[in-house]
């Protein structure tokens, strides 16, 4: 059963969570002091390749604790990567820092100066009064997302864009995946020796057909990026599963292999499912998993509520009727 959707931005062969948070005013940075001045807490865009993205920087505080705005972008390792901010007034600085957790979330409580969250790269301020204030060439070292972040060193409001170009990132097609389909709550056996199958669901726009099935890997998202092997799938056919005309790809993995191989365990609460088209297009999908032991005598043991049988429902309705004619 389909329980939720899971947003992620794909990373090269692995994939990330992406938080971005509203377009609204200045963000903070912990300025070149390093200090107490507040996290960053808004994100004014995010690029998913090559693009150009504006703002206005509020007034804020001079060096070394001045305000910053901060866009995202993606490049894949070894791009040769070029950002250009144009401010408005000479005094602009323009700063790339890697995502040091490689998770794409940029928001949070612990400075990034210290490298939790952020790692600083290269910065280039030419506070030489041009048209082009700042100006960053680089070779991305790794695959994933970055922040640009802008800077009006002398305090004052600035309009600003910045500009990346040389991005060969291409954002995946998030489809729709449901674990175990049908009328099921998604447990699956810790020790268990079957085949745990997951559907892809096709829409007008997606057909099923054009998946790479060989490309397929599933797991939990947290073991994988920690480093297990994603399983490849043993099993797949094409049917219509949510009967809306439109052929759905079912697709196979063996559960005791996704568990030796350490893609699943004990703590798992969700999988995710990755591939590609047969264009190269990168896709993913996810759903909420339960995992439950199970007994020498081979029967699931789980605190999970029973999903009702149509015998027992039938039963139900029955005796509703029986006490409805009794009180009349």
């Amino acid at each position: 059963m389909r329980i939720q959707r899971i947003i992620v931005v794909a990373v090269g062969t692995s994939f990330m969570m992406l938080c971005v948070a509203g377009l609204a005013s200045a963000g903070h940075f912990y300025g070149s002091s390093g200090s107490n001045d507040p996290p960053i807490d808004v994100i004014n865009g995010t690029l998913f390749g090559n693009g150009t993205i504006a703002g206005t920087l509020a007034a804020g505080l001079p060096q070394p604790n001045e305000n910053f705005d901060h866009v995202v972008f993606f490049a894949n390792a070894g791009d040769s990567i070029t950002v250009d901010t144009n401010g408005s007034t000479a005094d602009s600085g323009l700063a790339i820092l890697e995502d040091t957790t490689k998770d794409g979330i940029f928001v949070g409580d612990a400075p990034p100066n210290v490298g939790t969250e952020l790692t600083f790269l290269f910065s280039n301020d030419s506070g030489g009064g041009g048209s082009d204030n700042s100006l960053i060439n680089f070779s991305a070292t790794y695959t994933g997302a970055y922040l640009a972040s802008i800077a009006e060193q002398s305090g004052g409001e600035m309009e600003w864009f910045v500009n990346v170009s040389g991005s060969t990132f291409v954002p995946p097609i998030e489809i729709a995946l449901d674990i175990k389909p049908g009328p099921s709550n998604n447990t699956v056996a810790l020790n268990g020796n079957g085949t745990l199958r997951m559907a892809i669901l096709a829409n007008e726009e997606f057909n099923v057909m054009d998946i790479n099935i060989g490309s397929l890997l599933f797991g939990d998202p947290i073991l994988v990026d920690g480093g297990a092997t994603p399983l490849g799938a043993t099993s797949d056919r094409l049917r219509d599963l949510n009967h809306d005309g439109l052929d759905d790809l079912l697709v196979g993995f063996s559960i005791s292999d996704l568990v030796a191989g350490g893609a699943l365990d004990a703590s798992s609460v969700e999988g995710r499912l990755t591939g590609e088209l047969l264009d190269g297009t990168p896709i993913v999908g996810s759903d909420i998993v339960r995992m439950v032991p199970q007994n020498n005598g081979g029967a699931l043991v789980t605190s999970a509520v029973p999903e009702p049988s149509t015998c027992t429902l039938a039963l139900v309705a029955l005796c509703l009727a029986m006490g409805r004619r009794r009180a009349f």
